[in-house]
């Protein structure tokens, strides 16, 4: 929401995580301040335990310093910009959040992606410069907390059939994809996945693009066969 943090920072009260959320004040684009630094912190619940996040925040970027995050919502549940379940949606800086509610996802909560592990190249964990997909949650825009799914923009073929889940790696194989709008983690078989019903789900990085597609959509009126 604008000037007010993003998702994970509005979501602290309910996680027991009230006294970060109150020491933080935000102002548009000026927070964090030159020299500010009580959002230099590690938040243990948004970081996956099977990543090495070294200290768990970063200091470089500017504005998009502070905690790191291994999870990120699906814009197509905050930003929702079109019927057309291919079209990336972008976040950006400040832009207000749509108020989607549990009845307005029409294909089903329990059929709808709400957030999932991003994907993200191991030497990201390392640095200290908060950018490239992997900007902090306390002004991430869309590249830090945030995910649609699919590399390409438009509404053909090829676009798609980028719904990919992609696998941590350090990038070096041509064949790797990009990890920039997609999901992905650490593990051998597949991306941990919360769906909009409040369950758990392991998706399989075999998973046809359609169908991840469709569940990441919440109202193209299509129901992955999962």
């Amino acid at each position: 929401m604008t000037g007010t943090g993003g998702w994970q920072f509005q979501i602290m009260p309910y996680i027991e995580l009230d006294t970060i959320y109150r020491s933080w004040t935000f102002d548009g684009n000026t927070f964090p301040a030159a020299g500010e630094t009580r959002h230099l912190i590690a938040i243990p619940t948004y970081l996956c335990p099977m990543r090495d996040r070294d200290k768990g925040f970063k200091t470089g970027g500017g504005i998009t310093s502070g905690p790191m995050t291994d999870y990120a919502i699906n814009t197509r549940i905050n930003f929702p910009a079109t019927n057309k379940p291919w079209y990336t949606n972008n976040r950006d800086l400040n832009v207000e959040d749509f108020k989607m509610t549990l009845p307005g996802i029409g294909d089903g909560t329990s059929n709808t992606i709400l957030c999932g592990q991003k994907a993200q190249r191991i030497q990201k964990f390392h640095d200290d410069n908060a950018n490239s997909w992997d900007e902090s949650i306390v002004q991430g825009g869309n590249g830090g907390f945030a995910r649609c799914g699919n590399f390409g923009g438009g509404s053909n073929q090829a676009d798609m059939n980028t719904f990919v889940l992609v696998k941590d790696s350090n990038g070096s194989d041509p064949a790797d994809p990009p990890v920039n709008n997609h999901y992905g983690g650490p593990y051998q078989t597949g991306v941990l996945f919360a769906m909009c019903d409040g369950s758990i789900r392991m998706i399989n990085y075999s998973i046809p693009p359609d169908t991840l597609c469709y569940m990441l959509h919440p109202n193209d009126g299509k129901v992955a066969d999962n």
